[in-house]
């Protein structure tokens, strides 16, 4: 009876695990948590049978023990290296254009009051080569805006920590007072400075390098403030 378990869990985990990956959208840590532990039910299946057959050979079973280990183990790191190709595949716009208009004020606004000059951004994204060695992916945002903005400053979030990043002015440029880090819990890019004005033929480049793929959430102008 518990024979038939064991071995009907694992078949089960691995069915799962398959399962999970072939989800739109896939579920990658749930399908490497359902490898990992019918690897882990099969070798602790597999040690009860070397410990029960009670071998006088003590040898012959060191050999087979080892033989046994390093077969679900290779087949281990080769289904976990299936399931990062995989998310690695995962189809992803090169490119995304979102119209997002800027934060709209809700004061009320008299007939004799002039309307306030609202920045559309432009929003491009794509994933990139890594050139840093400790953060295997990359991502490169283009903003663009159709208002100039003076002083800049901003606030880009991502769906997972960041390692490295930075912004500036696609052509170059020398900046004013100028400042940029990672904020929060790691998944946030600040970057801002006093002069030059980011406008309609002067786009932004952001980069940004990390351990996990990772996409930008949203962005937010934030009043610029020194230091």
């Amino acid at each position: 009876m518990w024979e038939a378990l064991v071995w009907t869990a694992i078949g089960v985990l691995i069915g799962l695990g398959v399962t999970m990956v072939s989800l739109t959208p896939a579920e990658y840590s749930i399908a490497r948590i359902s490898f990992s532990l019918a690897a882990l039910i099969l070798s602790g299946r597999l040690a009860w049978w070397l410990i029960s057959k009670h071998y006088v050979n003590k040898t012959k079973t060191i050999i087979l023990a080892v033989v046994i280990v390093g077969l679900i183990g290779g087949g281990w790191v080769v289904t976990m290296k299936w399931v990062a190709e995989r998310e690695h595949q995962t189809p992803i716009v090169s490119k995304k254009q979102h119209n997002i208009p800027a934060k709209k004020f809700t004061e009320h606004q008299h007939s004799a009051v002039p309307a306030p000059i609202l920045a559309n951004i432009i929003v491009s994204e794509k994933q990139i080569v890594s050139v840093d060695r400790q953060f295997s992916y990359g991502l490169e945002i283009i903003l663009q805006t159709d208002k100039s903005i003076e002083p800049v400053a901003f606030i880009i979030e991502f769906s997972e920590e960041i390692g490295k990043g930075s912004a500036e002015f696609v052509s170059s440029s020398l900046y004013v007072k100028s400042n940029r880090g990672i904020i929060e819990n790691n998944n946030m890019l600040h970057f801002k400075w006093e002069s030059p004005a980011f406008t309609p033929d002067r786009p932004i480049k952001i980069t940004v390098f990390s351990k996990n793929y990772v996409k930008m959430v949203g962005y937010q102008m934030v009043p610029y403030t020194w230091p």
